[in-house]
């Protein structure tokens, strides 16, 4: 039989267990700021209109993308990225700066000492610019 009281409570439970369920649902996508120079050049991406020119931003999620930058007469530029963040490991004997020193980092943070695996907030790489260069073919335009 429920009581009264034992409602809030499986409620309460039922949001703790779902509300970090619901942080793994936030897309793991990046914004990248891509321009080139001269603007305005069409942006593809893994070989598909992305529908942006640049300069532009672009969500993205974790992997490997060619970006192919296309402008009436100019060459057109590719790039291959591999999207993401760093991981870096420091461990206690790279800290050590000279010999005199006590190889024991008492100096360390608590997160840096019992943790020594660095991931840097920022996005590898955050933009992307790509000087476009004339092409040496006679340009047609639309009549």
């Amino acid at each position: 039989m429920r009581t009264p009281s034992s409602t809030p409570l499986a409620t309460l439970a039922l949001l703790a267990l779902a509300i970090p369920m619901l942080q793994s649902c936030i897309s793991g996508r990046r914004p990248i700021v891509l321009d080139s120079t001269p603007r305005g050049a069409l942006v593809i991406v893994d070989g598909e209109d992305s529908g942006h020119s640049t300069p532009c931003t672009i969500q993205l999620s974790d992997s490997a993308r060619t970006f192919e930058f296309r402008l009436p007469g100019y060459a057109t530029e590719e790039r291959y990225v591999r999207v993401g963040g760093r991981r870096r490991v420091v461990y206690w004997r790279d800290a050590i700066t000279d010999y005199r020193t006590w190889a024991f980092p008492l100096w360390l943070s608590a997160e840096d000492f019992f943790f020594p695996i660095k991931e840097d907030g920022g996005e590898m790489p955050n933009r992307i610019h790509v000087r476009l260069k004339r092409s040496r073919e006679p340009v047609a335009f639309a009549n």
